[in-house]
């Protein structure tokens, strides 16, 4: 028997990639499927995804939703909190984001609605916490923050430990994503597992992931990101609590 495991077909959505790695992936993939006598994906929309590809598969897919550990689902520390703060931004209030920063994950739309909500005086003293990137996208993303102005203003930290990193999520503002492709999306997972309230788009595996737990961007453009950011800040503590509880 032969069991296969799909996260997502990224790799086929992909621009960009040459064309001999194309040809190499959109072989392997329909090989490995034809053989297997179950599929596993890790969401309903990486299952659709797939059958939209290959309609032949649908009768071997399963879905096996990912799961988080149990020092996740452990309350985070006070103290570990304050200090993870102070140790990454000086107690400053921030907004967080966790990922790479492939095109995909539109980190570009972030820092461009960042830096103009902070051009018209709209998040106070808060920073924009990056934690993550990838080394192809990594020096795209701090030239564009640097021609913005916002050095100061968005920090990127490529390696952080998960204790410290539960801590983050915990004293965030909010997490925030303008990814528009993902086959699952562990962050905000993360990220309310640590009572952080989340910002996303409604789109691929995000509604799996959040249900109705989440702020939503609607629209993939730095003014839909714009209007979720401020929708976000100007939110009173109450409705804030509320997305929380949810």
């Amino acid at each position: 028997k032969r069991i296969i495991v799909v996260h997502d077909i990224m790799f086929l959505r992909q621009e960009g990639l040459d064309r001999f790695t194309r040809l190499i992936v959109t072989r392997q993939l329909p090989a490995s499927a034809r053989k297997a006598d179950i599929i596993l994906v890790s969401s309903d929309f990486t299952g659709q995804d797939l059958v939209d590809f290959m309609p032949e598969l649908k009768p071997k897919i399963q879905r096996l939703y990912p799961d988080l550990s149990s020092d996740w689902l452990k309350p985070v520390d006070p103290a570990d909190i304050s200090r993870v703060q102070a140790k990454y931004l000086g107690c400053r209030p921030y907004l967080l984001y966790v990922g790479n920063f492939k095109p995909h994950k539109n980190v570009d739309l972030l820092v461009k609605a960042f830096a103009r909500l902070a051009q018209e005086r709209q998040v106070g003293d808060r920073r924009l916490l990056m934690v993550g990137g990838d080394a192809p996208n990594l020096r795209r993303i701090m030239k564009l923050i640097h021609e913005h102005g916002m050095t100061k203003h968005i920090i990127i930290h490529p390696n952080v430990s998960d204790f410290d990193l539960r801590g983050l999520y915990a004293m965030a503002d909010w997490f925030v994503t303008a990814s528009g492709y993902e086959g699952f999306g562990y962050p905000p997972l993360e990220a309310m597992a640590a009572g952080c309230p989340v910002i996303c788009c409604p789109c691929t595996s995000f509604p799996e992931v959040v249900g109705n737990a989440a702020l939503e961007i609607s629209s993939l453009t730095v003014e839909g990101v714009m209007n979720a950011l401020r929708q976000a800040l100007s939110m009173q503590p109450a409705e804030k609590l509320n997305l929380v509880e949810r």
